[in-house]
């Protein structure tokens, strides 16, 4: 692991709340990871809240943690009952936290990878550490895809409030092994009707709308280099008429393309 970086566990016979955890624990990352299998020996390191909403870690579930703050600096997790639940590790919320989310998955030489851009009221476009997640490079052979804030690999990706601006955001590829891969849309839910997703390759110069064919394939030839892309989100065209009366030319219509 990287300098800051902890591995800890569930200690409890039952669920733990992360939220409960991190509020608790001031210096510790907002996001803790799980590992999730893509085949035998296979998977990586994900964001919790990616892959259960309820931000639930199951009894006995071993997770990795960031350790904020210039090193070296050490934090004492402490665990009290009041941030156990009952049940699964599912049930206290069925919705996204987020109000939208796409993620971006890499498939290639047997094995997977993803990441996650979300936005919501809270973020800004730098670096947040009560919303963004630092990416973990997958294991050596194994391709790892990441946004970027500030040059930054990111797991998560949190962004202010969607609106009729749109945005880009950038996204790398480490192939992990020459090959070729997959680029496809994952999760896509919650963005205005009409919203378009657009991959850019910026060494290509190739744009491909991921909501008419929703994988893109690439050929990573060195495993040192981060392959470039850009993902731009379009906001959906809003259109207004006024309708022209009898006896003067005054109809109009109006195409609100944002800015």
């Amino acid at each position: 692991l990287a300098v800051g970086w902890n591995q800890a566990g569930n200690p409890y016979p039952s669920p733990l709340n992360w939220p409960d955890v991190a509020a608790a624990n001031p210096g510790l990352g907002a996001t803790a990871y799980i590992w999730n299998s893509s085949g035998f020996y296979g998977g990586t390191m994900q964001p919790l809240s990616a892959l259960i909403p309820s931000d639930n870690i199951a009894s006995s579930q071993g997770f990795q943690v960031e350790v904020l703050g210039p090193a070296p600096q050490s934090v004492n997790i402490a665990f009290d009952n009041t941030m156990r639940r009952t049940g699964n590790t599912s049930f206290q919320r069925n919705g996204s936290q987020y109000d939208q989310r796409l993620d971006l998955l890499v498939t290639g030489n047997g094995f997977a990878d993803k990441t996650h851009i979300v936005f919501l009221d809270g973020p800004t476009n730098g670096w947040d550490g009560d919303f963004d997640g630092r990416k973990c490079e997958s294991n050596a052979g194994q391709p790892t895809i990441f946004s970027k804030i500030n040059s930054e690999m990111m797991s998560i990706n949190a962004r202010p409030e969607f609106d009729h601006n749109g945005a880009s955001v950038d996204v790398g590829l480490l192939g992990g092994a020459t090959g070729s891969f997959d680029l496809s849309l994952g999760t896509f839910e919650g963005f205005p009707f009409g919203t378009m997703v657009l991959l850019e390759d910026k060494q290509l110069n190739v744009f491909q709308n991921l909501l008419v064919d929703s994988t893109y394939s690439v050929t990573v030839g060195a495993t040192n280099l981060a392959t470039d892309y850009t993902v731009h989100f379009t906001p959906p065209v809003k259109f207004s008429s006024i309708e022209e009366s009898c006896d003067k030319n005054d109809g109009s219509i109006s195409i609100d393309l944002g800015t």
